[in-house]
């Protein structure tokens, strides 16, 4: 998506704040995948 959220604006569209601890994880594992770079 690449729109950066608020904690509030994460917390009202998914219903967890927790978005960023899971593209953190997200990042760790792929992060150094040609998927992983396309996708950003």
């Amino acid at each position: 998506m690449g729109i950066p959220l608020t904690p509030e604006e994460q917390l009202e569209t998914f219903g967890t704040d927790k978005l960023g601890a899971a593209t953190a994880e997200t990042e760790r594992r792929w992060g150094d995948t040609e998927a992983w770079k396309e996708s950003q």
